[in-house]
């Protein structure tokens, strides 16, 4: 069973889950899996005022339609509410016109819609409503369903992941606790620091990516930033895995006789781990071409 067979496998298993997921083709992802700059399913949120909770749902259902929900102190259900982008804004095309959903039932609650902007950072939208004398922001993040997450690892998983931005975690071990930080500054260079019982910080150190592991290329040297202050605390650096599927890294070292296992995660990523996979979201060319590898398997 050689290492081609082998992978070829792997990719003819990605080809299969996505097809069990519903996509044939590069361009069926296209609503799926998230573009950097438009807004893409669907996005819930709640506030509290006064006592009041206000909860609001946007669905996008294409680039020119949208569904809103709004319950709580207003209850709303509008489907297929046309709008348009503006830059971040996200304009209801007939907000102001009688007969339309949305302007029917705001108006029926002597509610008035300010404004619905959306932030492509964060994957955020923010509905802001007046209410009688208050101004209520109600902040939407976004429902990530079971199909985008196995999507979005598919096509990780084709483009072949890497470790970049920075990595922070702690662990605590009969009663002392060990916090690391790694920070992978491109794909040849890295920050390390170590705190708690031992200290270390180091800058610049040169290491190498190669199936799932991490190397540091000096760790056995003395002079190296690393192996000096993992020699004077009398540490050992066992490895350092990186786990592509969450976007996290195991730091493992060995201190006196117990060896402990840092787990660190990616600093910049709030949602579920299986989505902390990405800086940045994936385009539609990268999706394109983690398919086309996908396919090329087939």
């Amino acid at each position: 069973f050689s290492p081609s067979a082998f992978c070829e496998t792997k990719n003819m298993m990605m080809l299969r889950v996505a097809l069990l997921v519903g996509v044939s083709s590069a361009a069926s992802l296209r609503g799926l899996v998230k573009s950097a700059t438009d807004p893409s399913g669907s996005y819930t949120g709640s506030k509290t005022v006064l006592g009041e909770t206000f909860t609001g749902t946007v669905t996008i259902e294409s680039s020119t339609s949208a569904d809103l929900v709004m319950t709580g102190a207003v209850s709303i259900d509008c489907e297929n509410e046309a709008y348009h982008l503006d830059g971040s804004d996200i304009v209801l095309d007939n907000i102001d016109v009688d007969g339309d959903c949305v302007h029917d039932n705001l108006d029926s609650y002597g509610v008035t819609l300010e404004s619905a902007t959306y932030d492509s950072t964060n994957d955020e939208i923010t509905l802001s409503v007046k209410y009688s004398v208050l101004t209520i922001d109600i902040v939407l993040t976004h429902d990530t369903t079971m199909r985008e997450l196995a999507l979005r690892m598919i096509a990780r998983k084709a483009l072949g992941a890497t470790p970049s931005g920075a990595y922070e975690g702690t662990k605590t071990v009969l009663g002392i606790s060990v916090t690391a930080d790694i920070d992978v500054t491109d794909d040849s260079t890295m920050d390390m620091s170590i705190s708690g019982p031992i200290t270390l910080s180091c800058t610049g150190e040169a290491y190498t990516f190669s199936d799932d592991s991490i190397s540091i290329d000096n760790v056995d040297q003395d002079g190296d930033c690393v192996h000096d202050a993992l020699a004077d605390n009398g540490v050992t650096l066992d490895s350092i895995t990186y786990d592509e599927a969450t976007d996290s890294i195991a730091v493992e070292v060995k201190y006196g006789a117990i060896t402990i296992t840092i787990d660190l995660d990616h600093e910049d990523q709030a949602a579920p781990k299986l989505l902390q996979r990405e800086a940045a979201p994936l385009t539609l060319a990268q999706v394109a071409k983690a398919f086309a590898v996908m396919e090329a398997a087939h």
